[in-house]
């Protein structure tokens, strides 16, 4: 599968980690969490990719993760949306007011449409999951495709419309389930700089708008910095967090102030220094 619209988050059960019980002051709270692979055979050496994460993230707050490629970023979101279970330590994703787990969106880099599916109905796949009637699916997935501005492509199958097109419909299925925590990793990576750029304004001014939890992972400094409220770097493997940069830089952003912003780009070069000491201690290790 390589695109969920949601996620439904229920205790994991695994020998040496604890679920906690959910918190209503913070959605996500990360202790001491650790993963390991390999290490089936006599002989075979064990490599570890987390190691004792410590985390907490505020409700409707935007957080980047950042780091060097292998260092457990996209494993980390795995473990919040339940798709693995964690060997040692505990998180606990919060509630709703009504005490049920919160929902959880998660978005890959691929866009992971159906193409048997026209664009309205790859929107409501995750409400049709949820059990939504017919009327209430097609009025939700009709609202938020007007939000990622593809009005008029309801009824067009994804070969028929472009690669951000398509991504823009990913994002808008992910969004149509109203999710309280929203897990996307790297999410515009595979597009072109103008349609990444377009997207980015889209998607920070919803987030403006409906003000989500977000951990979002992303390789783009910039990009980072844009969006987020706090950019997260993470160490070398195993990796943990090594650097919480709050971004204080007012809001709403555009992308045209920021460009000639100077407060913008001594926060990414900020970053760009702890990505190169982090991926420094990754080569020397794999030298």
């Amino acid at each position: 599968m390589t695109s969920l619209s949601a996620v439904s988050i229920g205790a994991l059960a695994a020998p040496a980690a604890a679920f906690a019980p959910p918190s209503r002051e913070t959605p996500v709270r990360i202790r001491g969490l650790s993963y390991t692979v390999g290490a089936q055979g006599r002989r075979a050496r064990a490599t570890p990719i987390l190691a004792d994460v410590d985390l907490e993230i505020a409700p409707r707050q935007f957080v980047a993760l950042v780091g060097p490629s292998g260092c457990g970023k996209s494993t980390l979101l795995n473990f919040l949306a339940g798709l693995l279970p964690p060997q040692a330590g505990s998180f606990s994703l919060g509630e709703q007011e009504q005490g049920r787990p919160r929902s959880v969106g998660y978005m890959f880099q691929q866009h992971g449409l159906l193409p048997w599916r026209t664009v309205q109905k790859n929107v409501e796949l995750g409400l049709e999951m949820a059990g939504l009637p017919t009327a209430e699916r097609a009025d939700r997935a009709h609202a938020m495709l007007a939000d990622m501005g593809l009005q008029g492509f309801e009824h067009h199958y994804p070969k028929e419309i472009s690669g951000g097109m398509c991504q823009r419909v990913a994002l808008a299925r992910t969004l149509a389930t109203q999710p309280d925590l929203l897990l996307m990793d790297e999410p515009f990576g595979a597009l072109d700089a103008q349609t990444r750029a377009l997207i980015h304004e889209m998607f920070s001014a919803y987030w403006e708008t409906h003000r989500k939890t977000v951990l979002f992972v992303t390789h783009d400094l910039a990009e980072a910095v844009f969006l987020a409220d706090r950019v997260l770097v993470m160490s070398a493997r195993p990796g943990r967090i090594a650097a919480d940069h709050a971004i204080d830089l007012p809001r709403p952003r555009r992308l045209e102030a920021l460009r000639v912003d100077p407060h913008f780009h001594a926060r990414v070069e900020t970053l760009w220094q702890d990505i190169k000491t982090q991926s420094a201690v990754a080569m020397r290790g794999h030298a």
